[in-house]
C-alpha cells in the first residue's frame, strides 16, 4: 500500500476558491489529501488594517491545529500576505518550521 500524503494548507477565512481548487489539482493523485486551517481575513487591501491580518499570530495558530492532523507539510494558500515582503514570509516559514 502507497503511503498516504498529507498536505496541510493555511488559507485567508474569506476565500472560497482555494478548497475546491486545491482538491482538483491533487484529484488524480489518490494517495494525497489536503487538510485546510483558516486564519481571519476579511478585507483584502494595502491598508494598514487589511495588512495587519496577516499577523503572524492567527496564522501560527491554524498552522498548529494543522501539525495536530500530523500532515507532511504546511503550505501557504494565498498571495495577499506577499505584500509584506519575502522577509515576512520568510519569518513566517521559520516560526511555524
Amino acid at each position: 500500500m502507497t503511503a498516504r500524503i498529507l498536505l496541510g494548507m493555511l488559507t485567508p477565512s474569506s476565500n472560497t476558491t482555494l478548497e475546491p481548487v486545491t482538491t482538483a489539482m491533487i484529484a488524480g493523485v489518490p494517495q494525497a489529501s489536503a487538510h485546510f486551517g483558516r486564519f481571519r481575513v476579511t478585507e483584502i487591501a494595502l491598508s494598514d488594517a487589511a495588512l495587519g491580518q496577516f499577523d503572524d499570530s492567527e496564522i501560527l495558530r491554524a498552522a498548529e491545529l494543522l501539525a495536530h492532523a500530523r500532515v507532511h507539510v504546511i503550505g501557504w494558500s494565498g498571495t495577499s500576505a506577499g505584500w509584506r515582503g519575502f522577509d515576512a514570509d520568510q519569518r513566517l516559514c521559520e516560526r511555524i518550521t
